[in-house]
């Protein structure tokens, strides 16, 4: 869950997630929690005096404090393998069966997910494909939507056709944040 980086004089700081003693999740619920959690973050309350229930104040080091904080949880728990995910199914059972698969990147961070391979043994198909959508570089190494980054949510789909459907699994990508 990333850090926002809303803010907003007349509401604070929304939302703002923070690890609990004991596991989960602290979510402020007033505006008073709200100015405690983040003068606790950027230790405000060290060198200002305490702020009204609708006054929170944030200068550009509070800001930098926070983007920083935003991107070490990305990078500690930013994107990973699981969050890449392969589908396929038949559609066609005429003639030499089709299949269709869906790649899509489900990472809830905000980072882009590029140079996806895929473990695709002989992958081959009896139909022309775009090679920009999906292509086999070598045994078992396949390289999807030609190395390019695949935005958060973004799915990439194609459909080939074989006598036996391929398994397709993730193999590696490098995570943009």
């Amino acid at each position: 869950m990333p850090l926002m980086k809303t803010f907003s004089h007349q509401t604070g700081l929304r939302a703002l997630p923070t690890p609990r003693a004991g596991g989960g999740w602290f979510r402020p619920k007033n505006s008073f929690q709200q100015q405690g959690l983040a003068r606790a973050i950027v230790g405000a309350h060290k060198t200002r005096p305490a702020l009204k229930q609708d006054e929170l104040e944030f200068n550009s080091e509070h800001i930098l404090v926070l983007q920083t904080l935003a991107l070490l949880s990305t990078s500690r728990w930013g994107c990973k393998a699981r969050d890449i995910s392969i589908s396929q199914g038949k559609i066609s059972e005429t003639g030499i069966p089709k299949y269709s698969v869906q790649i899509a990147n489900e990472c809830v961070f905000d980072c882009a997910a590029s140079d996806i391979h895929v473990h695709c043994g002989q992958f081959a198909s009896t139909e022309v494909m775009n090679p920009a959508e999906f292509r086999r570089l070598s045994f078992d190494d396949c390289l999807v939507n030609n190395g390019q980054p695949l935005k958060p949510h973004q799915l990439i789909s194609f459909t080939y056709s074989n006598t036996f459907m391929y398994p397709l699994a993730f193999k590696s990508a490098k995570f943009i944040c």
